[in-house]
């Protein structure tokens, strides 16, 4: 009984901890002259990310990429597709993809999203993409 009444105290801290944690940001707006910035929260941002993008760089590194509502994704090229899972904080997406030789591999990109217009900033290169 003691125990049970030790477990149920542990679960209700980390619940309201993981509630805070995950608690909503508010969202702000900066216009300065025709620059304007908007701050979301990482689930907006999830959902802004939706979608097929195109790369429109002036080299571009793939031809689209995908990102699903259920947080995979895939980097389409014409030789070649790679599907990977994404987390999104603040303006940081981490995705990690399982290679064909089974080696796991991780990249962490800065992102800025206005419309649809996305870019990544990946080891000071900037890739643009296109909402298609």
């Amino acid at each position: 009984m003691v125990k049970r009444r030790i477990l149920m105290f542990l679960l209700i801290i980390i619940l309201s901890l993981s509630v805070i944690a995950c608690g909503e940001k508010q969202e702000s707006n900066t216009n300065t002259g025709n620059n304007q910035t908007e701050s979301v929260t990482p689930t907006q941002s999830v959902a802004s990310l939706v979608g097929t993008w195109r790369d429109v760089s002036e080299e571009p590194e793939f031809d689209f990429i995908v990102f699903s509502e259920d947080y995979t994704g895939r980097i389409i090229d014409e030789s070649e597709e790679v599907e990977f899972k994404y987390v999104v904080a603040e303006d940081a997406i981490t995705m990690t993809a399982i290679q064909v030789d089974g080696e796991v591999a991780t990249e962490e990109v800065t992102f800025v999203l206005d419309g649809d217009v996305l870019t990544f900033t990946r080891e000071g290169s900037l890739i643009n993409l296109q909402r298609v």
